[in-house]
């Protein structure tokens, strides 16, 4: 090939890669354009201004852009054929075969150009990616590189000797050629020197020289160098001692040096955030920090940002939160999986989710995050989802607990020692449970001190072990509970001035201030809880109420054992609900206990009580079975019998069922109570974690509540029974408390009974004495004694000193703020006035008996107590009896009778029945007026609208006022004929087109007190353009009547209205007012629809709801459209935003509304709004009124 094609075909080759625009005459496509960068690349390697290299200036020409190209092609073509080392040099630079790159460099090294030697060695070593054989021959190759003073070439030295690349590691040889690099200008040389003697290559570490070598490579720009002298200050490292103004400087610096230096905007943030040796937390500049880090995508710098809001240093969104860890968890940023497994298991910013939980705790423990791992364990257990002992479980524990972590040491330990694990010695865990505890991990401490206690097992710790962890234990317990006490000695001030909320906040702060390092939780929640018992619970039972719900949850955040603890801090908050009157709350918390006897314990309460009624379970377990293992604590075995923490968890759910007189529940929950604590006294069950004391607390308790339940349902004999069998018991337990109230409770029902002689008043004034003593009860309690007391002595002709006691106990501070203590004062001065009033013809309260009777009622309807209303309903009558107003007293009676039924007390039916028969046949009856209207027909007036595709369904009641039946004659008459069909207690009227067979009037019988419904049925075709006007009459045929106005028409977008005449109310303070409606709605069995409903009053009015069948769906006890007061209650099977839900399933489904104002002499008109609005996914609800309903005090309006 001739010479020139050759050459042609080289220079093409180095034009090609270099990028260099030489104009060679070829049949190849064109050359790219020459890149500028070449020339200022080989200007910056001093190439193209070596003077020295022989043939320096043809080298030049072949390069000068301003030759011609043919010029430049033969001055390069002369330098590679005369051998020349530039020329070779650059020619080897742009070959891609190793062996001949390494062959042109040789070549050029050999015609003594120093760089190319260099590039023998880097081009074997590639920065450390090559092979050991590339390794040893890139050390040969650097060292006369090296020697001859070639800066690059002696850091690579440095560095191969550092990491033993090629070579063995050699500290001082490494150290030798970085300071020689470094002298040569080589900044990361010096940075990388730091690097050596921080690792201790070259002897003992030298603080000094770290720092100084970090700062040669940061004085010579090296943002590297500044990033590590910054986090020298930073962290403390190599001995430096802190200085978080140096290492904000330094990282502030490496950002300066370099734009976005990977990860110093990270460290940036959190020197910031968290300050030090002077330098302010500055939490806005971290947060800018760690903004711009997350703007790079730094993972870390996304999870410090997520918990500098996490943690509530900086106010941020739930959303955002979860968003910052959620794109560092998708990028599989192991510590922001910890967090949300964290997160979504406690329901911290996001819903509590127990399957996300699990999935990010998963994740952070395959990458072997020991937390993680401990965590996913632990909810494993908890969740059901693995038994306590599960190979899994282990695993993960035994993988936490080998990196380090002392949780999972200690429930690994734990779990050995107790023999749950197979084939694991017990000294094995007794070894990790110490392991643990010299780390300081008081859960570990409590457990050995157990294991020392426990007599099956405390041979697994020699005398001197058991001796030293009680006492360890000991001195933790005490150092907690004084540091508990310390923090309510300090809000003592805000539980005079009753700032609960406050009063908690200052509390949370102090424990989580005293909780930062691993200490002993347990007795510190234990010392409050103790306060929320006895001390400031008994003065205050409202603080009580809030301490408890605090320490349920903390217990479940902090105490991971705490499950039956737990339970019996559920029933101490339901306790105090009850005693401060709060039952909308009790619910809640009867439903929260039933879920948390389903996680911990593994007992659907209300599966197992269907299958009992049923038949299919013939008995209520008293111990647990082999089904419950994975439930079971670690020391708990199946066949061990229930611990009394489950029976006082059942104690609860029996208060809510009394609360929502439901019989049967409670009584076959306290049977259940009842046979446990029977079985457990004689010894036939031993269970777990309970004494005897335990035992006889539950029994105390039971049979309290059975008592209650037997009082309510008209048995007094049963109750008394009751309460002789546990005075004659004597219990001791809580200074006698159960004895000294049974005695009280006793003497109570005596009044009520009327055995006054019975009653031992220096013995009731002595419990009382007693019990103002005992810190066990609460300061109400000897004030009930004391009403007991005043009946006693009123009963004993001592009439003065009883009602003086009973002022004395309604004025008093806890009779104005205790509700239940209130209405017992109540009833203590209406039954004595009545009383009086009965044998003594005259009492000087009978006035006041009214005010007392609605002040009752109001507070037993603000509370839902529903089964006290029968009682006062009882006494309201006998005192219109008294007054002389005899058919008001058979009205109520007859209410009384119908409330008795309703719930569920039947065994009171035949007592209130006597008493009305005996009303009714009274010689008074006889002088009433016969003015007296006789039958009532309401609303007055209805406007009625149809909704789209369907006829309008108005309701009008026409009800008998008479205790005897009535005829009376109906008509309604207006714009068209109709058609009447009477079934029951419903009559249907069909509005028709006036045609031959049609008529105009109906002969009804009316029962005595019965209520007729009335539902006119209106096509939309038969409703005129103008609307279509109406006229119901009803007459009796001793001339009494009543009219109502019906108006239909056809614009829908106005609502239903009905206008109720309620004079009676101003005779009667608790007369209700029943409307009906039809919830008419375009729905079939095939499609139905479930909506939301509620009720708005514009003045006080106490709503409730019933269906078609007389079943309760709602109390609104304000009539305020919220259901979040104490007398409000939900009785429908489903709920939504705290909304009742109903199902459609009909085209009309009638629902009875009965009024109750608050204020029975109000002149004003009271609107009641009924709302109704469409449930549709998770979306927030749209109101829209049906109905509004108008009640009047003035007919003449």
């Amino acid at each position: 090939m001739h010479r020139r094609h050759i050459f042609n075909h080289l220079i093409l080759g180095i034009s090609f890669v270099l990028g260099l625009c030489l104009p060679i005459q070829t049949s190849a496509a064109e050359p790219e354009a020459l890149d500028p960068g070449v020339l200022v690349y080989l200007d910056s390697k001093s190439i193209l201004a070596d003077a020295s290299v022989p043939g320096h200036e043809a080298i030049l020409r072949a390069f000068d852009r301003s030759n011609p190209g043919d010029i430049r092609n033969e001055a390069f073509e002369y330098a590679l054929e005369a051998e020349h080392p530039l020329a070779l040099y650059l020619l080897a630079g742009n070959t891609k075969n190793q062996d001949k790159r390494l062959d042109l460099f040789a070549r050029a090294a050999r015609g003594g150009y120093r760089p190319a030697a260099f590039k023998i060695g880097h081009t074997l070593y590639r920065h450390g990616r090559g092979n050991e054989a590339d390794f040893s021959q890139a050390l040969a190759a650097f060292y006369p590189a090296a020697e001859a003073g070639e800066p690059s070439a002696q850091f690579y030295l440095g560095r191969m000797y550092q990491l033993g690349h090629g070579t063995e590691i050699d500290g001082a040889k490494a150290a030798k050629w970085y300071i020689r690099a470094g002298e040569n200008g080589q900044a990361r040389a010096w940075n990388n020197l730091g690097n050596v003697y921080a690792d201790g290559l070259v002897g003992p570490k030298d603080t000094e020289t770290i720092l100084a070598c970090y700062k040669k490579a940061s004085e010579m720009g090296m943002a590297m160098g500044s990033y590590n002298v910054g986090g020298v200050y930073h962290y403390g490292k190599h001995g430096i001692e802190r200085d978080a103004a140096k290492a904000e400087h330094y990282y502030r610096l490496t950002l300066e040096q370099y734009p976005d230096y990977p990860g110093a905007w990270n460290h940036l943030g959190n020197v910031l955030r968290r300050g030090g040796t002077n330098l302010e937390p500055d939490y806005l500049a971290a947060e800018d920090a760690f903004k711009q880090g997350v703007r790079l995508g730094d993972l870390h710098a996304m999870y410090n940002l997520a918990d500098l809001y996490f943690t509530g240093t900086l106010p941020a969104e739930a959303e955002r939160i979860v968003e910052l860890l959620q794109q560092a968890s998708d990028q599989n940023y192991t510590l922001a999986n910890r967090r949300l497994g964290f997160m979504y298991e406690n329901g911290r910013f996001v819903t509590q989710d127990t399957e996300k939980a699990l999935h990010h705790y998963n994740l952070a423990a395959e990458a072997g995050n020991a937390f993680a791992q401990n965590a996913l364990a632990v909810l494993l257990v908890r969740a059901r989802l693995e038994a306590a002992d599960a190979p899994r479980v282990i695993d993960l524990l035994e993988a936490s607990a080998k990196s380090g972590n002392w949780n999972a040491m200690s429930n690994l330990g734990f779990r050995i020692a107790y023999g749950r694990v197979a084939g694991e010695a017990p000294s094995r865990g007794v070894e990790l449970l110490e392991a643990a505890a010299n780390r300081g991990l008081v859960v570990a401490i409590g457990h050995l001190a157990e294991i020392s206690e426990n007599p099956d097992y405390q041979h697994l710790l020699s005398s001197e072990q058991r001796e030293q962890w009680i006492a360890e234990r000991g001195r933790l317990r005490a150092e907690a509970k004084q540091a508990a006490s310390l923090s309510l000695s300090e809000v003592a001030p805000l539980l005079e001035a009753a700032e609960w909320e406050m009063a908690l906040l200052q509390v949370e702060e102090a424990f989580n201030d005293w909780n930062r390092s691993y200490k002993d939780v347990n007795s510190y929640l234990e010392r409050l809880w103790w306060d929320a018992q006895t001390q400031q619970g008994r003065i205050n039972p409202e603080w009580s109420v809030v301490l408890y719900e605090w320490l349920d949850r903390s217990y479940s955040q902090f105490v991971s054992g705490a499950k039956l603890t737990r339970l019996i801090v559920c029933r101490n908050r339901s306790s105090a609900l009850l005693r401060t009157g709060q039952l909308v709350q009790h619910r809640a918390l009867a439903r929260r206990t039933e879920a948390l006897l389903q996680e911990v314990e593994g007992i659907d309460v209300r599966q197992l009580l269907a299958d009992f009624r049923s038949g299919s379970l013939e008995a209520l377990p008293l111990n647990y079975g082999p089904d419950w293992a994975s439930f079971l604590a670690p020391q708990t075995k199946p066949g061990n019998g229930m611990s009394y923490a489950v029976m006082l968890a059942f104690l609860t759910l029996v208060s809510e069922h009394v609360n929502q007189t439901e019989w049967q529940e409670a009584v076959i929950l306290l049977d259940w109570v009842d046979r446990w604590a029977d079985a457990a006294a004689k010894g036939e069950i031993v269970p777990f974690s309970t004494n005897l004391g335990h035992i006889q607390d539950v029994s105390a308790r039971a049979r309290f509540l059975r008592a209650g339940i037997e009082e309510i349902r008209g048995n007094g004999e049963g109750a008394l029974a009751i309460y002789d069998s546990l005075i004659a018991e004597a219990p001791e337990i809580y200074r006698a408390r159960d004895f000294h109230r049974a005695i009280a409770q006793r003497a109570l029902l005596q009044v009520s009974l009327g055995r006054w002689e019975q009653i031992d008043l220096e013995r009731l004034y002595a419990v009382e004495q007693l019990q103002a003593d005992n810190h066990f009860v609460s300061l109400a309690a000897p004030e009930f004694t004391k009403l007991a007391r005043a009946e006693a002595l009123h009963g004993q002709s001592f009439r003065e000193l009883g009602f003086a006691l009973a002022f004395e106990v309604i004025q008093s501070k806890e009779g104005k703020e205790r509700p239940f203590l209130r209405l017992q004062a109540l009833e203590a001065l209406i039954r004595m006035a009545l009383l009086e009033r009965r044998y003594f013809h005259d009492s000087p309260h009978m006035d006041e008996v009214e005010a007392w009777l609605v002040e009752a009622l109001a507070l037993i309807r603000d509370k839902g107590l529903k089964a006290r209303e029968p009682d006062f309903y009882g006494y309201y009558a006998e005192w219109l009896h008294l007054s002389g107003r005899e058919l008001q007293a058979v009205e109520i009676q007859q209410k009384q009778i119908r409330l008795l039924q309703s719930l569920g007390l039947h065994t009171r039916v035949t007592t209130s029945s006597e008493v009305l028969i005996q009303l009714s046949s009274d010689s008074v009856l006889a002088d009433i007026s016969q003015d007296a209207p006789t039958i009532d027909l309401q609303p007055k007036y209805i406007n009625s609208v149809p909704i789209p595709g369907l006829p309008a369904r108005p309701v009008f009641t026409l009800s008998n006022l008479r205790d005897h039946p009535v005829e009376v004659l109906f008509s309604l008459s207006g714009d068209s004929a109709y058609t009447a069909e009477l079934e029951g207690s419903k009559m249907q009227i069909q509005l028709i087109p006036d045609i031959e067979g049609s008529y105009q009037e109906t002969q009804l019988e009316l029962a005595s007190f019965e209520q007729l419904l009335i539902q006119v049925i209106a096509p939309i075709s038969l409703i005129g353009e103008a609307g279509s006007q109406f006229v119901l009459h009803a007459s009796v045929p001793s001339g009494s009547e009543q009219t109502a106005m019906l108006s239909l028409g056809l614009d829908t977008a106005m609502v239903d209205s009905a206008i109720i005449d309620a004079v009676e109310i101003l005779s009667n303070p608790f007369y209700w007012v029943p409307v009906f409606h039809d919830l008419a709605a375009n729905v079939d069995a095939e499609n139905p629809k479930s909506i939301a409903l509620r009720a708005q009053a514009s003045h006080p009015t106490r709503i409730e709801v019933y269906d078609s069948e007389g079943r309760l769906l709602f109390v609104d006890a304000m009539g305020d459209g919220r259901f979040d007061g104490a007398g409000d209650l939900i009785s429908t099977g489903q709920v939504y935003q705290d909304y009742p839900v109903l199902l459609l399933d009909q085209p009309n489904q009638m629902l009875e509304f009965r009024y109750q104002p608050m204020d029975p002499h109000l002149e004003e008109t009271i609107h009641i709004r009924i709302e109704r609005a469409q449930i549709t996914g998770d979306s927030a609800l749209e109101w829209i009124m049906d109905v509004e309903d108008h009640i009047r005090f003035d007919s003449s309006k």
